[in-house]
């Protein structure tokens, strides 16, 4: 779980989805799929974006409407829920956003 939590959490794609209010959920579940040495089935993954449900049991939700989605992510806290559904383990992983601010800091930061 904390493989894919910090996989996640950590793709600059996934960031600036954030950024952005895109509902990417391609961009998540891809993070997901590279997190290193994880095995799962992804017929049991499913994904809630501050707690609508976009993915179940490997597929798009049929309900889901992409405007929905993207007013989900347009709050200025967003909760990511990933359920890789084969066991009992979980993570919970703190990130930001890849905004213009973010690049611009770090860009003129000199240590």
């Amino acid at each position: 779980c904390a493989r894919v939590a910090f996989t996640i959490a950590e793709s600059p794609l996934v960031k600036t989805a954030f950024f952005a209010s895109d509902a990417n959920w391609g961009r998540i579940l891809a993070a997901v799929g590279r997190a290193p040495a994880v095995t799962f089935d992804m017929g049991q993954v499913s994904l809630r974006l501050n707690g609508l449900e976009v993915v179940r049991d490997g597929g798009l939700v049929p309900e889901y409407d992409a405007a929905d989605g993207q007013a989900s992510m347009a709050a200025s806290d967003l909760r990511i829920e990933v359920r890789l559904g084969d066991g009992p383990g979980s993570a919970l992983v703190w990130t930001s956003d890849l905004s213009h601010d973010y690049v611009r800091i770090n860009a003129e930061y000199r240590s």
